[in-house]
């Protein structure tokens, strides 16, 4: 999305409506003075992705063992495995990194998932694993593994969901191009941050 975009011109204004983390992936130069031809907003992946440790934690304490899946192709997924490694770190707890870069690494990703007593499985916030939420949910489930990630995960049966309100930075970014239009340089306008987030609990489930 906006790196194609980025690499497709540095004159065009670009306005990200949600993008994980625009600084480690090189869009932006800072928050406060992205610089070139980008603004917008950013929803705080590897801090939320930190938060849903603890959230693990606390819906079942007894919690020793999680998996994170991650798609290897989002720019960000480094980033967010540095800050679930610190919160796995703090309430000591084995971590797992399983990797699918296609819907059809999916089955496989549970597979080496089996031998290695995982409670609960950490979803990254991407476009291919969100797409196939409830095909991971459901395997997940076979497995005894609770999950948790977006709150679509939740109300795609998983446990809990939680993350920034996407309607709500969509109609944010509405803000920046009206400031375009009307002659501010992208560079200069600061990215912001959501001000909005939701945790869903599938009482359920």
């Amino acid at each position: 999305g906006c790196r194609a975009a980025k690499g497709a011109t540095s004159v065009i204004p670009i306005v990200m409506a949600s993008v994980g983390d625009a600084v480690a992936s090189g869009l932006v130069e800072s928050l406060a003075k992205p610089g070139g031809n980008i603004t917008g907003l950013v929803f705080f992946d590897p801090e939320i992705s930190a938060k849903r440790v603890e959230l693990i934690k606390e819906a079942k304490p007894d919690t020793a063992v999680i998996a994170y899946l991650t798609n290897p192709e989002n720019i960000s997924w480094q980033s967010n495995i540095r800050a679930i490694e610190n919160a796995v770190l703090k309430l000591k707890l084995e971590l797992h990194v399983i990797k699918a870069r296609t819907a059809n690494e999916i089955g496989g990703a549970f597979e080496s998932m089996s031998g290695k007593r995982v409670n609960a499985v950490l979803i990254q916030q991407d476009p291919m694993l969100y797409t196939n939420r409830k095909v991971i949910v459901e395997l997940a489930k076979k497995r005894r593994m609770f999950s948790v990630g977006a709150p679509e995960i939740a109300e795609s049966d998983g446990l809990i969901g939680y993350g920034a309100n996407f309607l709500d930075l969509y109609r944010r970014s509405a803000a920046f191009v009206d400031k375009i239009f009307n002659g501010a340089n992208p560079g200069d306008i600061p990215v912001e941050q959501p001000s909005k987030f939701d945790c869903v609990i599938n009482l359920k489930t």
